[in-house]
Parts: structure tokens; C-alpha cells; sequence
């Protein structure tokens, strides 16, 4: 059983984000960094994504 799945566990948004952080470099070419409890999405043409990420 994976460790997501077993009951009573919760993720961070800390640890979702460096999850979507290795999938963003998998699918896009470009500089991703992190700022405050964002990341940031920079591509080749200068065009930058800014991606917040917190519990609710």
C-alpha cells in the first residue's frame, strides 16, 4: 500500500509542491525555482508562471 494512501496520513503543501515541482521538469523546458511558497516557472522566451501552492 502506498504511504498516500494508508489512512490518516496528510500531505503537506510542502511536499505536493516538490511532487508538481519533478513533474514540471519532466514536461517544460525552462528555469524552475522557488520563491516564498511559491514556484516559479521561467521558459526560454521569458514568459514566467507563478504557482501557489497552500492547504485549505
Amino acid at each position: 500500500m502506498n504511504k498516500n494512501a494508508q489512512a490518516g496520513y496528510r500531505a503537506s503543501a510542502e511536499s505536493v509542491a516538490e511532487e508538481i515541482k519533478a513533474l514540471l521538469k519532466e514536461f517544460f523546458v525552462g528555469e524552475l525555482q522557488k520563491e516564498d511558497h511559491a514556484l516559479v516557472l521561467q521558459f526560454e522566451n521569458g514568459q514566467r508562471f507563478r504557482l501557489c501552492l497552500e492547504e485549505v
